[in-house]
């Protein structure tokens, strides 16, 4: 599922990172705050999912899209391509599948780590709690975590972006003074 959202004073912010310069700078800045955006989304479903174990709560993660696509387009194609996603940042707040449930240890003396156990079932057991089965009652987590932390997510980035902002601008200033 992709949202989009608009929030005030998106025009000035979008205004102020062009007048930064550099795409690489711009697209730091907007990682950063959609990654702290993403993390109050993220927290919010850690507090509402069922806990037994704990391991679906420590699967939980954000994490950023990587436009792995446009590699494979060759000549200005590819160009195009690459940098129609090098100008967007996505992150999402999902399972992280290479979470692995611990195994109880065959000799109960002898220590094993919390990783360890073959298979993703944690992905499954992530979607088998979100929605149910037919003869098991759904304990949704994510959804209510995201529609309960939307919009303070969505505050908290444009908060952030201006932040960033102003201190890039506050670095550029002193470079240039230096120069």
């Amino acid at each position: 599922m992709t949202v989009s959202f608009d929030f005030k004073g998106g025009r000035e912010i979008e205004r102020a990172l062009a007048e930064l310069g550099e795409p690489r700078d711009l697209r730091r800045i907007a990682t950063a705050a959609t990654r702290e955006a993403a993390e109050i989304v993220a927290q919010e479903a850690r507090q509402l999912v069922p806990v037994d174990t704990g391991t679906l709560q420590s699967a939980i993660k954000t994490g950023n899209r990587v436009g792995t696509r446009a590699r494979r387009f060759r000549g200005a194609r590819g160009r195009a391509f690459r940098e129609a996603i090098d100008s967007t940042v996505e992150q999402y707040v999902g399972i992280d599948e290479s979470v692995r449930p611990a195994r109880p240890a065959k000799n109960p003396k002898r220590k094993r780590s919390a990783g360890g156990s073959s298979g993703g079932a944690v992905g499954f057991y992530a979607q088998v709690v979100e929605f149910g089965l037919p003869n098991q009652k759904a304990q949704p987590f994510m959804r209510p975590a995201f529609e309960a932390k939307a919009q303070e997510a969505n505050d908290a980035m444009g908060d952030i972006l201006w932040r960033r902002i102003e201190k890039r601008a506050r670095f550029l200033a002193r470079r240039a003074g230096r120069l």
